[in-house]
């Protein structure tokens, strides 16, 4: 019997796989296919991921630097440029300067001036408050006075009511069954409740004392708070005038710097001159540096196409490392 002739093709593949020999592709088949786990192919992409890395980080560290020496060469033209300007317009910005420096030091004793006024205003607020503190000590005391008085007098009628009491209470130990006992007891008693009414009147005439007082002093610490706030708002008042007046002489010193760096200028043409070559100079050392990166650029591109097949195995591994530890804690969790 004949066998059909797919099946002998299939069994044919079969017997050149498992003994490793060379086959012609089938109809149809690429020869890509046939490479695919090429060993020696494999080696090389892996080397070429190693060399797409390494020409990765190259290319960051050299465009930072790159950008690092545009930003300076950038600074530099700049400086130029001024300097150009300063030659080219020498009289025009002397005038400018002057007028600045003119017009600030009229600022700065303008702000001199209202500095000034806020500071007698200071001094003059604290002075009242001085007045006020003494002002009301003088009225404060007669009410101290009173109290003082107030508090002697409730502790003399303490004094007195624990000697009548200690009289009254010494009655009781002896006989008290006659009527002339009697009524030496009456006699104490009615002294003990005379005291007793006595001191009642003077804790009423201490705690009166005490709250004039307290009231007096409530009265004068509202008033002392407000002093203090006006004070405060004139202190906030000198301080924004001192930032002012700072802030004047910053701009006074810039302008008068400014002006000697004009007349520095002038004075010496060849640092523009060394400096133009300086920018020269520097382009065409970033022109070089650019080209680097090109070619490096270039490199990176081809190192990080050949890589593909190592990236492939990369990812590969890392999903399945992954799905692994998945697998784990799956189990662990069981």
């Amino acid at each position: 019997m004949v066998e059909p002739t797919g099946d002998k093709v299939a069994r044919s593949d079969a017997r050149s796989f498992d003994s490793g020999a060379d086959i012609a592709p089938m109809p149809g088949q690429d020869a890509g296919e046939r490479d695919f786990f090429d060993p020696e192919e494999y080696l090389g992409s892996f080397s070429a991921l190693r060399d797409s890395m390494a020409q990765g980080r190259d290319l960051k560290k050299k465009r930072k630097a790159l950008d690092e020496y545009k930003k300076t060469l950038d600074t530099l033209r700049k400086a130029y440029e001024d300097r150009v300007n300063i030659a080219r317009n020498y009289d025009a910005m002397i005038t400018d300067q002057e007028h600045i420096i003119a017009a600030t030091n009229t600022d700065i004793q303008r702000a001199t001036r209202a500095r000034e006024d806020v500071e007698r205003k200071i001094a003059d607020a604290n002075e009242e408050l001085a007045e006020l503190k003494r002002r009301q000590a003088r009225e404060r005391k007669p009410l101290e006075e009173e109290l003082d008085y107030r508090n002697a007098e409730l502790a003399s009628v303490k004094d007195e009511l624990k000697q009548v009491k200690a009289q009254r209470d010494s009655l009781d130990l002896f006989d008290g069954d006659s009527p002339a006992a009697a009524r030496t007891e009456a006699v104490h008693d009615a002294v003990v409740d005379k005291v007793n009414d006595k001191l009642e009147g003077a804790k009423a005439a201490q705690r009166s004392a005490q709250k004039a007082l307290d009231a007096r002093e409530k009265e004068e610490r509202s008033r002392q708070k407000r002093a203090l706030e006006g004070i405060k708002h004139l202190n906030g008042e000198k301080d924004k005038a001192d930032k002012r007046i700072e802030e004047l002489e910053r701009h006074l010193a810039s302008a008068r710097e400014r002006v000697a760096f004009c007349e520095h200028v002038i004075a010496h043409p060849e640092e523009t001159r060394t400096m133009a070559a300086r920018i020269a100079e520097n382009e065409q050392t970033a022109a070089t540096m650019e080209s680097q990166i090109g070619a490096l650029e270039s490199r990176h591109a081809v190192s990080k196409a050949a890589s593909g097949k190592a990236r492939a195995v990369v990812i590969v591994a890392a999903v399945a490392f992954l799905v692994f530890i998945i697998f784990l804690v799956v189990i662990s969790n069981r």
